[in-house]
Order: structure tokens, then C-alpha cells, then sequence
């Protein structure tokens, strides 16, 4: 989040004085000089007094495997609705600078838009994540997913004013910040926490596929048809759909042999 704030400045800034060649290596030096760092002093293994109570007290993790999530049909709807929302979002994002051109917009309102977005993705993760611990996952997700098919329809054409694409970026970019940390907060409300990591690593895949392809069709649109309206309107149903497959989700299981928690 803090990354979209300050990266496309920088990008801009750095095209301005050495040319597009140039911003990459400026680019390049943000994860060298600043997360290679940070990683290397603070990322570790936590100490015996910081490790989990539920670990060290021999109460042990509890959740189902692998193999059990994967014929769950909860698994294959959470994953199905991450791979429709991340479809409709990535290409949005990436080409964002140019969905603005259409509208008028320089180079230099792209960037305060992009910016924007890194704002709403913080707000979204810090939001959803409030939400999360008082309210049933599929409802938080369901107006937050259907926010961002708004936000596709005003992008759409040619004579949205900038506040009205100041709003849709936004809406666009906490839906985002919303979807990425879900992912992780159903892997381990559904599924548990004994085989966390390999059940969260499947989840996030078609995040991860979808992210990668989602431009390409954008920008496929955008060459056959002269606009990405296309594909902006394709993005309405997509995010509709992501959200509404995850009401069918049904209550949390509670593990070790109870009944399933209410919603």
C-alpha cells in the first residue's frame, strides 16, 4: 500500500528526467535499498516467549488437510471467486494510467490516481480486517465486491470527471486491499490452521494467475476495440459474481468433531 503511494510519483519523476529506460532501474532500487533491509534486520523466527500459547502448551493446531480442502466445495467456491475478482482487478489496475487518458487526463493526474489506489488498498485492509472480527466474512465481502462494479461502469467511456475517477479509483483499490487479506482470513477460518500454509498457497494461486492474465485482456480489448469498455463491463459481472458465490460459503466449522459455528 504504501508502495502505490510513493512508487508512480517516483516513476513519473524519474521518466521526466532519464526517460522511460531510466524509471526502471530507479524503480529497482526501492526493493535493494528498502524491503532487502528491512527483511534482512527484522524478518525472523519468532522467540520462545512469542510463540503461540495453543503451540508451546501441547494443545496443538487443529483444521483439515490438504487433501480434505481440496474435495471441500467450499475450497473450490473461495477459489473460484478469488480467481473472478483478481480477473476483473488486475488489468484495471495496471492500466489505470491509460483508462484515465481516455477521460482527458495527463500523466501526472495518473500517478495521484494510482497513489490514491495505494491509499484505498491500506483502508481496505485496515477496514475489512475491523469488519472481519465482528461480521460474518461472505457478508463484509458482498457490498465491498460490488462497490468496485460501480467503479467499472464510471471508468467506462470517455467524460467522467476527476472526481468521479478519483471515487472509482478508490472503490476499485479497497475492494483489492479488501480481497487480498480475505484470502487469508478464509483459508483459516474454513479450513483451519494445521495445514495453514499449504491450503492459503493453493488459495492464493488463482490470485496469482488471474493478476498475471487480467492485463492481457485488458490490453487485448483495448487493441481489437479501440477502448477498454469491453472489458470494463465484462469486470462488472465478474466482481458481481465473486461475491456472491462467497454467500453460499455457509457457516464457520468449528474443528475437532463439533458442530459447524452459526454465522
Amino acid at each position: 500500500s504504501i508502495s502505490a503511494l510513493v512508487v508512480p510519483r517516483v516513476a513519473v519523476w524519474a521518466i521526466g528526467e532519464w526517460g522511460w529506460r531510466g524509471m526502471y532501474p530507479a524503480v529497482a532500487l526501492f526493493p535493494l535499498l528498502v524491503a532487502l533491509p528491512i527483511a534482512y534486520i527484522w524478518f525472523r523466527e519468532p522467540r520462545p516467549e512469542e510463540t503461540p500459547e495453543e503451540i508451546t502448551s501441547g494443545g496443538g493446531l487443529v483444521g483439515v488437510s490438504l487433501g480434505e480442502a481440496l474435495r471441500d466445495r467450499r475450497f473450490w467456491t473461495i477459489w473460484l471467486s478469488i480467481a473472478l475478482v483478481a480477473l476483473a482487478y488486475g488489468g484495471a489496475h495496471i492500466h489505470m494510467p491509460e483508462i484515465i487518458k481516455q477521460h482527458g487526463m495527463g500523466m501526472a493526474e495518473g500517478a495521484s490516481i494510482m497513489g490514491m489506489i495505494g491509499f484505498a488498498l491500506m483502508a481496505g485492509r485496515v477496514i475489512t480486517g475491523w469488519l472481519l472480527d465482528r461480521i460474518w466474512a461472505p457478508f463484509v465481502c458482498l457490498p465491498i465486491l460490488l462497490i468496485p462494479a460501480l467503479a467499472c461502469w464510471w471508468l467506462m467511456g470517455t467524460s467522467s470527471d476527476v472526481t468521479t475517477i478519483y471515487v472509482a479509483a478508490f472503490m476499485l483499490g479497497f475492494a483489492a486491499g479488501a480481497e487480498s487479506d480475505l484470502i487469508a482470513y478464509l483459508a483459516s477460518r474454513y479450513f483451519g490452521m494445521v495445514n495453514y500454509g499449504k491450503i492459503y498457497g493453493m488459495l492464493y494461486m488463482p490470485f496469482g494467475f488471474a493478476s498475471a492474465i487480467s492485463p492481457v485482456l485488458y490490453g487485448r480489448v483495448r487493441d481489437v476495440t479501440g477502448s477498454y469498455d469491453g472489458m470494463l463491463f465484462a469486470a462488472m459481472f465478474l466482481f458481481a459474481a465473486g461475491a456472491v458465490l462467497l454467500i453460499t460459503l455457509g457457516r464457520y466449522p468449528v474443528f475437532g468433531g463439533k458442530e459447524e459455528a452459526k454465522a
